[in-house]
């Protein structure tokens, strides 16, 4: 009996298919600047999108989040300055959610921090309106995404 290991292609969007989720955000309104912030931030830090619904003000720095991911653990994840001033525009029409005295992030036009399939029903109407097809989708595919093009990155060098 042989054991053959069969890769299986893990999805990822195309550099085209990004530019057209960024390009259906409508940046004059504050959901869009929200949706696309989201989008902004699955792609260049690879947080799960547990770790993006839990985000609150005070884990924002200049140039790092910190983040409570899986089992509790606590990391700091780098930012850009392109991705930190995204941030600080979004969240200067931020009017914010006091859940469990904290100030979340992420929130919908109730106040109410969003949950993991707040953020799946987003990004999911986003890909419709972008017309990005051919790719096995859910959330998690952002961070394949940039696993995939850190990975292309650092091959590079």
């Amino acid at each position: 009996m042989s054991n053959k290991h069969v890769a299986r292609k893990i999805p990822t969007f195309s550099k085209e298919q990004i530019e057209r989720m960024f390009a259906v955000c409508d940046l004059t309104t504050r959901e869009g600047q929200r949706n696309y912030t989201i989008i902004l931030l699955l792609l260049e830090t690879g947080i799960r999108v547990s770790e993006l619904c839990n985000l609150h003000i005070g884990d924002i720095q200049a140039a790092a989040l910190h983040v409570v991911g899986k089992g509790n653990q606590e990391h700091h994840i780098e930012i850009t300055p392109a991705v930190s001033e995204q941030l600080m525009l979004y969240m200067s029409h931020y009017h914010g959610s006091t859940m469990n005295g904290a100030l979340y992030v992420f929130v919908d036009s109730d106040d109410q921090p969003l949950t993991p399939g707040d953020v799946s029903h987003i990004v999911s109407n986003i890909k419709k309106r972008a017309g990005v097809t051919g790719v096995g989708f859910s959330v998690h595919t952002f961070r394949h995404t940039f696993a995939s093009l850190r990975h292309t990155l650092r091959h590079k060098d």
